[in-house]
Parts: C-alpha cells; structure tokens; sequence
C-alpha cells in the first residue's frame, strides 16, 4: 500500500479542536477536503508532518505544540478597537478575527 511522503498530493479532510475541545477549523463543515502537496511548505510543519507516512484511508489523531502550529500567542497583535469604528450594519462576533 502506498504512503504518503514528501512531493506526495493529498486530500485529507480534519478537524482541528483546541485542548479544551472547541473546534476551530473543519473539512467537513466547508464539506470539502484540504488538497495540498506534502512538503511544499503550504502547510504548518507539524500537519504537514503528521501526513507523512499515512495511507489512504487511515485515521490518525494529533496533537501540536504552538512551534509545529501557529506560534505561541503575540499580545502585541491584538487590537481593541470601538465598536463606533464599524459600520451600523456590522455583524459583531465574539472572538472573531477581523481584517
């Protein structure tokens, strides 16, 4: 059976869910899977790593460290920002990112 290693395209569908497992992120909720080319550097290293190895089909469960994921949290990328600045339509979120 073939596995999965650098250069490899793959589809994969995840569920990505924090320690106190709220998800985040989900494949299945855009009902699409993630295409992506292993290795490519498209992807943060410890999904990318995570795939290697894998066949098809398989089913695996990881956990990363902020260094094999995002980062650790930057304080100083946060903004508070008055609601006055929003247009009056604007459909507020809580915990939702804005660009």
């Amino acid at each position: 059976m073939l596995q999965v290693e650098n250069g490899s395209k793959v589809s994969v569908h995840y569920r990505g869910t924090l320690n106190d497992g709220t998800e985040f992120d989900s494949s299945h909720s855009r009902g699409e899977p993630l295409i992506f080319e292993v290795g490519a550097g498209n992807m943060i290293s410890g999904f990318d790593d995570a795939v290697q190895g894998m066949t098809v089909g398989e089913t695996k469960n990881i956990s990363l460290t902020p260094e094999k994921a995002y980062g650790d949290v930057n304080p100083d990328a946060i903004s508070e920002i008055p609601k006055t600045s929003f247009p009056d339509d604007f459909q507020f979120e809580e915990t939702a990112m804005v660009e």
